[in-house]
């Protein structure tokens, strides 16, 4: 069933900091309501804010990108806290044919426990 909205948006503020001898930093807050949220917990009007910051770059073969998000706001009568890190990491190979880039990535996010208390603790992708 697909999810009717009447509007969403959302709005970005992004601060980077750029080093090209050590990585790469960026700090940004994403500003995202819409009428309609629905989660299996919750629904209703939804306002979230997403707070992160990613760190990523590269050194000889080596290449990483991680970053961290904090989200709060709320929907319906329900609040919102959830967070959200997520990694990748690789070598490359450049001395070999086709360069291959063995690599690692890892994301965890929080989940709701109990969805009667009134928070939902589930991180939402469209909001960040």
């Amino acid at each position: 069933m697909p999810l009717l909205m009447k509007y969403s948006t959302l709005i970005l503020i992004n601060l980077s900091v750029n080093n090209p001898e050590i990585s790469y930093i960026d700090l940004y807050w994403l500003g995202y309501e819409r009428d309609r949220g629905r989660f299996a917990a919750a629904q209703g009007r939804e306002h979230r804010h997403s707070f992160g910051t990613r760190l990523f770059g590269s050194a000889k073969n080596w290449d990483w990108n991680l970053e961290a998000v904090f989200q709060i706001g709320h929907i319906g009568s329900q609040t919102i806290s959830a967070w959200t890190v997520a990694s990748d990491t690789g070598f490359t190979f450049t001395a070999l044919p086709w360069s291959p880039r063995p690599g690692l990535k890892a994301d965890i996010a929080s989940g709701d426990k109990n969805p009667s208390d009134g928070r939902l603790t589930k991180s939402d992708k469209s909001g960040h």
